[in-house]
Formats: C-alpha cells, sequence, structure tokens
C-alpha cells in the first residue's frame, strides 16, 4: 500500500481509527475520576524528615523510598526531593500519576539495583515522569511495555537517563516494547541519554515490537552524547519486518547526538507516513558519529521509509571502521524487495566529514525508489551523493551544493551484481573534487544532467574507471564563487548565478536559507542550495564606503560601490565609483531601488552593527561624477 493510498477500507486496518482514540481518551479520563479522595500530591525525601509512616503529602512529613511512591492512586502527584538518591525501581501503579522533583539543587536519582530497572512503565495511560535522574550499572536504566493495554499519553521530559559498566546484553537507557498492545502519542522531550557501558546492543531509546504499532512518537530536544552504541534504535522481532506494522507518525526533531559509537537515529523496523501521520526526521545536529573500530555505522540508518521528510540536520563527521560511514543512508530493511524506501525526500540538510574509507557519502540512497534530494550541501566526504543498487529507480537530485569531496556525485552497485539504474541531477555544484566530479562504477548508468556547475576538479567523469570530460551543453564550468570555505552562496561573477532552470518541484518551497522561489520567475535560476547570491547585504563601512549588490531600475538590475564624506549640511554626500550589470538570480536585494529621477531607497543598510532603511537623492555636479545625498535615514 502506497503512503498516499490510504483508502477507508485499508486506513481501517491501522491499529486505532480516530473514533476508538477518543473512546479511549474519554476512558482515561474518567479513570481519573474514579476515586478523587485518593488522588493526591505526596514528597519523598531522603534526609532525616523522611519516613514511609508520614502521610507524605507535605513536605515537612515526607516519605522516605521509592517503594512507598509506587503505592499512589491514580491522578496523584509525586515529588523527590533535588539532590537526594533513592535506590529501588519507580513503576507508576496506576495512571495518570505525575512524578517529578522539589527543593534546589541537582536531579533527583533513581538508583537501579543493577539486576532491575530504576524506572518500569507498564500499560499505562497519561504517565508523566519528569525532572529526574534514573541510573544503573549492568542492566536497562528504564523500561516501558504494553504488556496488557495499550500504553498511550506518556511524557518523559528533562530527566537523564545513565548507564554505567555493561555486560554487552541490553543496557539500553529507554527501553520500549510493545508487548501485545500498541503504543502511541508518547513524548521524549529535553532529556538527556548518557552510556559508558562498553558492548552490546546499547542504545539511548530502544524500541522493539513484531505485530503491534508504535506510531504518533515525538523525540525532540533530547541530548545523546558520550556513549557506546546508537542513539535511537526502532527494531522489529521479525526479520525482516512484518509489511503492515511499520512505525508510523515518527517525529525526530531538535535532537543533540555526539561522540556515539553506534548510529544516531537507526529505524530497522521501517517509518511509515500514512495520511495524517507523517514522519520527520529534522533540525537534529549528529557530531563525531561511529567508531573506528566499529563496523557498518551510518550517522542515520533510515530503513524502509515511505514518504518519510528528512530536512534540515547538521551532520559533521561520521567514523567506522569498513564502510558504511554515511551521513543519511535511505535503505531497504533486511535486504527484503518488499522493504525498500519509496517516496523520501532529504531537504536542507548540512553534511560534512565522510572519509572513514571506501565508499562514504553525504547521501547514500542505497535501496530507495522516487526519492527527491535537493537543497543540500555536502563536503569534505569520499562522494557528496551516491545512488546504488538497481532498486534505487526515479531518484531526482535538485540543486545540491557538492564541494570538496572525491567525488561530488556517484552511480554504483554497492559491490552485489546490482547495477543502480540512471537517476536525474539537475542545478547542481559539483566543486573541487578531488578525483572526479561524478563517478560511475560496477556497470551502473550514468546520470541524465543538465544546467549543473563542474569546477575545480580533475575530471568531470570518471565511468567503470575511464575519465571523460564531456558534459550538457547547459552546464557551467567556471568558478562558483562561494562566499567562503564555510558558507555555500554564491557572489558576483559565479558561473552558478543565474544559469540553473525552473524545476516544477520546487517552486514555492524555500532553498536551505529559508528563501522561497517566486512563482514562475525568473527564466534562471540559481544553480547549487541556494537561491539568493551571497553578500546580498548592503553595508556602510568605518571608511565611508557604501557597497550596493543589487539596485532595481524598473526591471533592470545593477550593483553600485559607493564613497561616502560629510556633506556640509552634516547629511552624507556618496559618489559612485563603481558600477556594472547586476544577475536578479533571486537575490533578496532586490527591494533596493533606483527610481527614473535617481532617487535610491535601501530598505536595509548595515553600520556599525545596526540596521537602517536609507534613502538618497541624485545631486547634479560640474565634476564628472555622480552625487548622492542622504536624506534620511531611520533605525530599525
Amino acid at each position: 500500500m502506497s503512503n498516499r493510498d490510504v483508502t477507508k477500507d485499508n486506513y481501517l486496518k491501522l491499529p486505532e481509527v480516530f473514533s476508538m482514540k477518543r473512546v479511549l481518551l474519554s476512558l482515561s479520563m474518567l479513570l481519573c475520576f474514579i476515586s478523587p479522595a485518593l488522588a493526591a500530591t505526596y514528597y519523598v525525601d531522603c534526609g532525616v524528615l523522611g519516613n514511609d509512616s508520614n502521610n507524605g503529602t507535605d513536605p515537612s512529613t515526607p516519605w522516605e523510598t521509592v517503594s512507598k511512591a509506587n503505592t499512589v492512586a491514580g491522578g496523584s502527584t509525586v515529588y523527590f526531593n533535588k539532590g537526594c538518591t533513592f535506590t529501588g525501581k519507580l513503576n507508576p501503579p496506576d495512571n495518570t500519576i505525575t512524578y517529578g522533583a522539589y527543593g534546589i539543587g541537582a536531579k533527583p536519582i533513581i538508583q537501579g539495583s543493577g539486576s532491575d530497572y530504576a524506572l518500569y512503565i507498564n500499560s499505562r495511560i497519561g504517565t508523566v515522569i519528569q525532572d529526574l535522574e534514573f541510573d544503573n550499572n549492568n542492566y536497562s536504566t528504564a523500561r516501558m511495555d504494553a504488556a496488557f493495554q495499550t500504553t498511550y499519553q506518556v511524557t518523559i521530559q528533562r530527566c537523564k537517563f545513565y548507564v554505567t559498566g555493561g555486560s554487552g546484553a541490553v543496557d539500553t537507557f529507554m527501553s520500549t516494547l510493545s508487548g501485545t498492545n500498541n503504543m502511541y502519542d508518547i513524548t521524549y522531550d529535553s532529556n538527556e541519554f548518557i552510556n559508558n557501558s562498553t558492548g552490546g546492543t546499547t542504545a539511548g531509546l530502544y524500541f522493539y515490537h513484531t505485530t503491534e504499532y508504535f506510531y504518533d512518537i515525538v523525540i525532540s530536544n533530547n541530548n545523546f552524547h558520550d556513549s557506546y552504541g546508537p542513539g535511537i534504535r526502532f527494531v522489529s522481532g521479525s526479520t525482516p519486518p512484518i509489511t503492515d506494522y511499520q512505525p508510523y507518525g515518527i517525529d525526530f526533531k531538535y535532537n543533540t547526538f555526539t561522540n556515539l559509537t553506534g548510529s544516531a537515529i537507526a529505524t530497522y523496523s521501517g517509518l511509515n507516513s500514512p495520511l495524517g501521520h507523517q514522519s520527520y526526521v529534522r533540525y537534529n545536529t549528529l557530531t563525531n558519529i561511529g567508531a573506528s573500530n566499529v563496523a557498518h555505522v551510518n550517522a542515520m540508518q533510515l530503513q524502509w521509509g515511505i514518504g518519510t521528510i528528512i530536512e534540515h540536520n547538521v551532520i559533521t563527521t561520521v567514523n567506522t571502521s569498513i564502510p558504511d560511514g554515511d551521513g543519511i543512508e535511505v535503505d531497504w530493511a533486511w535486504a527484503s524487495e518488499t522493504n525498500i524506501s519509496n517516496n523520501v525526500i532529504v531537504r536542507y540538510n548540512q553534511l560534512s566529514g565522510f572519509r572513514a574509507g571506501g565508499v562514504c557519502a553525504g547521501v547514500s540512497i542505497y535501496a530507495g525508489s522516487n526519492t527527491q534530494v535537493y537543497y543540500n550541501t555536502i563536503t569534505n566526504g569520499n562522494i557528496g551523493i551516491i545512488n546504488k543498487r538497481a532498486h534505487s529507480t526515479g531518484n531526482v537530485f535538485y540543486n545540491n551544493t557538492l564541494s570538496g569531496n572525491d567525488y561530488a556525485g556517484s552511480s554504483d552497485d554497492a559491490g552485489v551484481g546490482s547495477p543502480a539504474p540512471a537517476s536525474t541531477w539537475i542545478n547542481n555544484i559539483f566543486a573541487n573534487s578531488a578525483v572526479a566530479d561524478f563517478r560511475v562504477a560496477n556497470s551502473s548508468a550514468s546520470p541524465t544532467e543538465s544546467y549543473n556547475v563542474f569546477y575545480g576538479s580533475p575530471h568531470r567523469f570518471l565511468v567503470n574507471g575511464v575519465t571523460s570530460e564531456t558534459i550538457s551543453s547547459t552546464d557551467q564550468t567556471g568558478n562558483p564563487n562561494f562566499t567562503s570555505s564555510t558558507d555555500f552562496h554564491v557572489t558576483q561573477g559565479s558561473s552558478a548565478s543565474g544559469n540553473g532552470t525552473p524545476v516544477a518541484a520546487l517552486i514555492g518551497l524555500p532553498d536551505l536559507a529559508g528563501v522561497i522561489t517566486p512563482c514562475g520567475t525568473p527564466a534562471n535560476p540559481n544553480i547549487g542550495a541556494y537561491i539568493t547570491d551571497g553578500n546580498c547585504t548592503v553595508t556602510l563601512s568605518a571608511d565611508l564606503s557604501l557597497q550596493i549588490p543589487m539596485i532595481n531600475l524598473g526591471g533592470t538590475y545593477l550593483w553600485g560601490d559607493l564613497l561616502c564624506e560629510s556633506a556640509v549640511d552634516g547629511n552624507l554626500m556618496c559618489r559612485v565609483t563603481d558600477y556594472g550589470a547586476a544577475n536578479p538570480s533571486f537575490s533578496s536585494c532586490q527591494d533596493a531601488a533606483l527610481t527614473t529621477d535617481m532617487n535610491v531607497h535601501i530598505p536595509t543598510v548595515i553600520y556599525d552593527n545596526s540596521s537602517y532603511q536609507a534613502d538618497f537623492v541624485y545631486v547634479p555636479t560640474t565634476d564628472g561624477q555622480m552625487w548622492f545625498k542622504l536624506v534620511g535615514a531611520a533605525k530599525d
């Protein structure tokens, strides 16, 4: 079933339809009011005041142990005193219970025994765990199950999960297993995960299921760092996963992953996006993923994605002992012909540092069809983007900037006798490649390409070991003139400026900087990841030189350099020192306007780190120079 083909009949095959969800919500609300006399707020303290014989309802009469905190009624709130360490397992006994912290100091610590969990949530609704630290040694720190009934509306936020030691078994910070029921509406937000274990299938968040559903799960603003193993894993008990049971509506956003020996995100059981349940991997920051002694690490191992959107991620440095070593890999699940990724979008990502050895790429389409890859920058890798295997059909690559790689692009069979088919490449910048701009290997098809920039590389193509310099007549070979080694906006005189072609799929979408392509104009947009040229801001420097990258004169575009000095009346008089024709591209500087009577309006001028609106009028003189007088300036 396609992710877009959700009819009434097949949609009812999903685990809970909206009507059932409303029923369950009503039931959960009813549970909150069944025994209101028993629901209360309780306090737990490790100090001299703590005693399980107390009533626990006031900070002056707190309980002492985790065991006592496990006896409260549904609807209750339990606070642990900050700075305390408690031993045991926190196990919510009912629905709609909140556990948190009070007082001042460090988060309260709940220390597991080393042979059991520090936190165990089983078949609960409406549980909230917040502002606590859970530690364990040689055993999983926490676990969530749905063994007896569906688990949903659970929030875990601002907690810390820490594991030390590790026998190599299941040292998982938060192990989320679906049991025999579904789990949905789960939120992990603003938590910290650290793992000092040295082996096994460790993971920050580990999701395991077979014939049950994970759906509508938000994993946001978490910090995974200095850990053995992956950050987040979705795993199926069936290999390959069962087709009807992909996780869906999963949103990985605004997380940071630093110094992990495994993948930051790995979706081995798939990632679907049926109607109303879009899956995203977005706004995550990944740094130093993998290790030189760990095999087959990709920063994002995204298998069996259907309609998944991967956007706005920043990935820097991936290590592994042998390939893979990719930044983003769009893959199939368990090498199954029925579990190939389809209709995945990879956009607005900034990737750098993929040189672990072998065939490492910023973006690897290993087994994915109808993939769209656009507005990404990929630098300093073995390969910028690679299209692999015969299964990778219908893939398109638009407006990417690929610079400083061994190969900017590649078409390969991954060494398994499955040559990649032709793919479409339009409006990309291939620059400063160490070997060749595009590599075609193992009898794979050459790309269908046009309107690309090829610059600064020894060869344009390396096809099955043979070099070729033949490119499309629409391609450019001049310097793209990047703003800097880290800013890939192009500047005046760039071969990429205004030499692209409109791509229908991108009309109305923003570029990497968030600038939206105007509908239908102009006819020749920029090539690369940025619609606008770099250095667009009008600046007035300390020596009073005024640089205007673009001025609109009734549809004719100019750039101008002026030198200003104080006039007798105290205003600035600015003399034109140089000017020329400018390519309008999609530059945000087009709003600087020159009228037919030679008045100039500049909406934004930067001077001394402040922003101003400025208006100039033309002043005729007899010295043969063009002078403009500042007649109005307003600080933004």
